[in-house]
């Protein structure tokens, strides 16, 4: 009635945060989007910036994506609002670092984020450094940095404590879990993976159940335990389908092609993947996936384009995020199933460097150690005896994170790695890894899989009786 503009928009932001933490994500953001407008009618700049702030949503990681008004309103909040240092710029700039994670390059958003990060200390206020190094970690993260980030994850977490802040330290919890997970900690990852379960519980907002659900189905899937991972990943996606709406859609989309892949199940998925790249987590995982699966069904030609176009560019700085490692360990695998030399040399030099961590794609799934699709292009490149130790570092990595496909997996493709070779022994070692890996899927119920390992086994078990026949008894003896 007749409220001053300022009661007025103060009284949408406050509606559209109940929205937001009620799980309504559409609903809060057009309300935020009400009340920005009035602000930049009634030049309140203060409140204009606690509308844009707010509409990203419950997380500050969220990006772009397909979402046109976020960077703008975040841009124009911060015109607004100057060049003074104050908590609520420091915010905006923590948003915008988030929101430009969809750029190919990431000098924009690390430079964003480091304003906010030397305001934040200038202002010594711990929340706000709590909010900035949460932003941080997810708007400059990438696998060269993951120590750094499982630091920063700590860090949030400890502030968080401190100022009973638990959606926070949810964040933090959060950032651990996947940080860990990369480096191959599984205890960290387990405590991590407790405590935001347990502060998920303890805060019942429809965002933090979405993302906590959706990590057990990630951790499912890492596992073997597909049907598990099946219901849990759907009611992830029911239960985000209104709190992250976006975000709900894709992790539920990348999970769903992994679990697929695993059962062998990717025919019929080529139109969700191709007709639908936004539904993915960002462009580089949607042309990975893309590739991966051409070749999977045999559409060779438009799997080698694919390839191609992402190997002619500098992937060691193109879209490198939290989803980057995760992405190349794909494309790796795909461009070494197409058996191109020259591509297999530029993505082993990609990916060398990463070649003791996970490839984990937050908050979706895993692809096991990255030194299982080192082996697989080392093998094409022919350099065997780098392949033998890439798959030696995948098999202790993925037995000690329980990741029993992942096992399956080095397994059968170290076999067939020594095959190639063909040096004395190693018919005998590819056997026993032949047969090791075709028991795993049968128990994993991977069935595809296993009657690949199966013609594997039984290939190399007739060669061993062909041997055995044309030796005689005393050069056998």
């Amino acid at each position: 009635g007749a409220a001053s503009d300022r009661t007025r928009c103060e009284l949408l932001v406050a509606l559209a945060d109940a929205e937001s933490r009620a799980g309504d994500d559409m609903a809060a953001k057009a309300t935020y989007l009400r009340a920005a407008e009035l602000a930049r009618v009634a030049e309140l700049p203060e409140l204009l910036g606690r509308a844009a702030a707010g509409y990203g949503g419950r997380f500050l990681w969220v990006r772009a994506a397909t979402d046109v008004q976020l960077v703008p309103l975040l841009e124009d909040a911060l015109t607004a609002l100057g060049d003074t240092d104050s908590i609520l710029r420091v915010q905006l700039l923590s948003r915008l670092a988030c929101a430009l994670c969809d750029e190919p390059s990431r000098a924009r958003r690390e430079r964003v984020w480091e304003q906010a990060v030397q305001a934040a200390r200038r202002l010594g206020d711990p929340a706000t450094l709590a909010y900035v190094l949460d932003a941080g970690i997810a708007a400059t993260e990438g696998p060269h940095k993951v120590k750094e980030s499982l630091a920063q994850a700590g860090e949030v977490v400890s502030l968080a404590t401190r100022i009973g802040d638990r959606e926070r330290a949810f964040a933090g919890y959060e950032h651990a879990f996947w940080c860990s997970w990369q480096l191959g900690d599984r205890d960290r990852r387990a405590a991590a993976h407790a405590s935001l379960t347990r502060v998920a519980q303890e805060l019942q907002q429809p965002a933090q159940l979405w993302l906590a659900t959706a990590t057990q189905a990630a951790l499912a899937l890492s596992e073997g335990r597909l049907d598990e991972a099946e219901v849990l990943s759907e009611r992830a996606g029911n239960l985000g389908g209104r709190a992250q709406s976006w975000n709900a859609t894709a992790t539920r989309k990348l999970q769903l092609f992994v679990l697929r892949r695993e059962r062998g199940q990717l025919e019929g998925f080529e139109q969700a993947v191709r007709d639908f790249p936004h539904e993915f987590p960002s462009p580089l995982v949607h042309r990975c996936v893309l590739a991966y699966m051409c070749v999977r069904l045999d559409a060779t030609a438009e799997a080698t384009a694919v390839v191609e176009e992402l190997v002619g560019r500098d992937l060691s700085s193109w879209h490198v995020d939290s989803e980057w490692l995760f992405s190349i360990t794909l494309l790796a695998e795909a461009g070494a199933m197409l058996g191109d030399g020259e591509h297999a040399a530029s993505l082993y030099d990609v990916l060398l460097p990463y070649g003791t961590l996970n490839a984990v794609a937050p908050i979706e799934a895993a692809l096991g150690s990255t030194g299982r699709a080192l082996g697989l292009l080392a093998t094409v490149l022919g350099r065997f005896a780098d392949a033998s130790r890439h798959y030696n570092e995948a098999l202790r990595m993925n037995t000690s994170m329980g990741a029993r496909p992942w096992v399956a997996h080095t397994e059968h493709d170290y076999a067939r790695m020594l095959v190639a070779r063909g040096e004395p022994r190693d018919r005998e070692r590819a056997l026993e890894l032949a047969r090791s890996s075709l028991g795993r899927y049968r128990s994993l119920r991977m069935d595809s899989f296993a009657t690949e390992a199966t013609q594997l086994e039984r290939a190399l078990a007739a060669a061993g009786q062909s041997v055995s026949r044309n030796v005689s008894p005393t050069r056998h003896s």
